[in-house]
């Protein structure tokens, strides 16, 4: 996967609220990936005493708070478009491997997973 361009070079204050808020909110619940709303990303804020006004001023979401709302949607367009439908469970896995063992015939040891 490759990063998403419009991310890239966000600065540090960025990733660690999205930490904080993945931490706070949760990174998913059953098989949804949560997108913090604004309203759950001030709450999880003010639970952890920071200060609201980094997320909303008088005219409303700031500059942050919608970088992180655009985030939290991209990131889980990706992992449930892109990334999911590649995951493979233990018995995909092992045909594949066997396949790719018959063909490719290595000759170096092979590290097992266990």
């Amino acid at each position: 996967m490759r990063p998403v361009d419009r991310f890239l070079g966000k600065p540090k204050s960025f990733w660690a609220a999205v930490r904080l808020l993945s931490q706070k909110v949760g990174y998913s619940q059953g098989e949804e990936i949560i997108v913090p709303s604004m309203e759950g990303m001030l709450e999880a804020y003010a639970e952890m005493g920071l200060e609201l006004s980094e997320l909303q001023d008088q005219k409303g979401p700031t500059d942050l708070a919608i970088s992180l709302s655009d985030y939290f949607t991209e990131r889980a367009r990706v992992l449930m478009c892109e990334v999911e439908p590649k995951l493979m469970d233990a018995e995909e896995a092992k045909v594949l491997f066997e396949e790719m063992r018959e063909e490719l015939k290595p000759t170096c040891p092979l590290p097992m997973n266990k």
